[in-house]
């Protein structure tokens, strides 16, 4: 028989098994504010910020959605309306996967 001042077994894993959860959910929160108090996530990739390939010259830069203007946000929503069926097909033949389209 327990003392009445000790967990149950149930009860104690229960209570270990909440404290990994809270453990895991901490790590998780710390590496999304990591992330968002980094300025520019392409100085990481400096070969991806300038090139020019097939007679395509790409420059990207940094920046947030909310700071575009209402047009810009619609040129980029019916730009992916237009290429992601493309995208899909190239992502899924590369990580060997069935394809399923979707639609924005």
């Amino acid at each position: 028989m327990e003392s009445r001042g000790l967990p149950s077994g149930s009860s104690l894993e229960k209570k270990l098994k909440r404290r990994e959860i809270l453990e895991k959910k901490k790590a998780i929160d710390q590496l999304i504010k990591a992330a968002y108090a980094q300025n520019d996530h392409l100085d990481s990739f400096p070969p991806f910020r300038h090139f020019q390939r097939n007679g395509v010259c790409v420059h990207l830069e940094s920046g947030r959605g909310d700071k575009l203007s209402s047009s810009e946000k619609h040129y980029i929503q019916n730009l992916l309306k237009v290429i992601s069926p493309s995208l899909n097909l190239f992502i899924c033949s590369f990580l060997r996967v069935p394809v399923q389209l979707y639609v924005l």
